[in-house]
């Protein structure tokens, strides 16, 4: 049986995978089931961060473009979503979770995972997880668009406007892309993503 899909992306406090912190979990999966939590962090947001993800932190309040955010620590944050995960499994009759994520291997993944180590949130046992990175079945195409980044992809493909860098907003342009690419290769989306160096046990 394929696994079930979960699109899925962190905002951030910066690009450093070992010392910045997760400021948002989003998560969309193949059924249309969403997650999305907003986390403190326990260091600053970096200006340059702040001007993409328009995220800011005052007096241990998380905001957004002025709107305060309803936010709890990164411990539950990221507990909460394995237990998403966890249900969904169980929804889904035991299958397989795979997080999917744009370059993942990279930067979401080892975000998460640093996060993880540092506030002693153990891996899950209680269902089986894969993530998938989705550089190595979009390579192929990187001679057409010029490049594989999600707005290029985005624009060439869904006729886009331009990423909201809000991590639900970017899964559902993730899932979107891949399921375009796949149906153009007549492959389900699990079939496009499975290809050599793609996918792990988390």
């Amino acid at each position: 049986m394929d696994p079930y899909l979960v699109y899925f992306d962190l905002e951030a406090t910066g690009l450093d995978v070992e010392n910045d912190e997760i400021l948002q979990i989003g998560a969309v999966a193949t059924s249309g089931a969403t997650f999305t939590t907003f986390i403190i962090p326990q260091v600053p947001i970096s200006p340059g961060a702040a001007a993409v993800n328009k995220f800011s932190l005052n007096n241990g309040v998380l905001s957004r473009e002025g709107t305060v955010l309803s936010s709890v620590t990164m411990q539950q944050g990221i507990e909460d979503f394995f237990n998403w995960c966890h249900q969904l499994s169980r929804q889904e009759e035991g299958r397989t979770i795979t997080l999917v994520a744009h370059n993942g291997r990279n930067y979401d993944y080892e975000l998460l995972m640093t996060c993880m180590k540092r506030y002693a949130v153990q891996v899950p046992t209680a269902f089986n997880l894969n993530m998938a990175d989705t550089l190595p079945c979009l390579e192929p195409y990187r001679r057409i668009f010029g490049n594989i980044k999600l707005q290029t992809l985005k624009n060439a493909l869904l006729n886009g406007t331009s990423q909201s860098h809000d991590a639900v907003d970017d899964c559902n342009d993730l899932m979107s892309v891949v399921s375009a690419l796949a149906k153009k290769s007549n492959k389900t989306p699990w079939s496009f993503l499975n290809v050599e160096g793609a996918v792990e046990t988390f």
